[in-house]
């Protein structure tokens, strides 16, 4: 009886190490100019006139503004809004400062260079 009362305080302590260590994607994990892979849907965040095309991508829970290098990719993407497609880019992090306070944010924006 002793022993199967050890082997349950200890699976449940593994158990509970293995829950703590497990830590949710962010992007904060993800440097300034990384080149990254994406699969996404294609959604559209904003108000007109500031609308901006994105990538919302499940594994980080987020949409994802896009900048084009080419003028032929941004009309691609924009015709497949709502689908899924697969993106090649770099991962661009740029620091803001409020307007009405001294703290900075990291915004995020994902400059595509090529689209599968």
């Amino acid at each position: 009886m002793k022993k199967l009362i050890t082997l349950i305080k200890s699976i449940f302590i593994w158990a509970s190490i293995f829950f703590i260590s497990c830590t949710p994607a962010t992007l904060d994990s993800i440097e300034h100019n990384t080149s990254l892979t994406f699969q996404g849907t294609i959604t559209k965040i904003g108000n007109s006139p500031f609308e901006k095309l994105a990538v919302h991508i499940p594994k980080y829970k987020t949409s994802i503004p896009l900048t084009f290098k080419f003028k032929a990719d941004k009309i691609k993407v924009n015709n497949s809004v709502g689908k899924k497609l697969k993106l090649k880019g770099l991962f661009q992090i740029e620091n803001r400062k409020l307007a009405n306070s001294n703290k900075e944010i990291k915004t995020y924006s994902l400059l595509i260079t090529s689209i599968n």
